[in-house]
């Protein structure tokens, strides 16, 4: 009966190993995935904005006149 003991000990190690990696698996899977909006954000007009309005890249901002 001891000799069982021990055995099922060792199964339930295995399939507890299993499962965390299973669970770890999906962490990844599913973290990789997420949306993530610091990836995504804008830092202002880009080159097209630029050659479309007339400004080179390093002009600095044309201000309004004061009347």
């Amino acid at each position: 009966m001891r000799g069982q003991t021990g055995s099922n000990f060792a199964l339930v190690q295995t399939l507890l190993r299993g499962a965390a990696g299973i669970a770890q698996g999906w962490r990844k899977l599913i973290g990789e995935s997420s949306y993530r909006p610091e990836k995504h954000y804008m830092r202002g007009p880009g080159p097209k904005w630029r050659a479309k309005n007339g400004r080179a890249e390093g002009q600095p901002p044309r201000r309004a006149a004061r009347g």
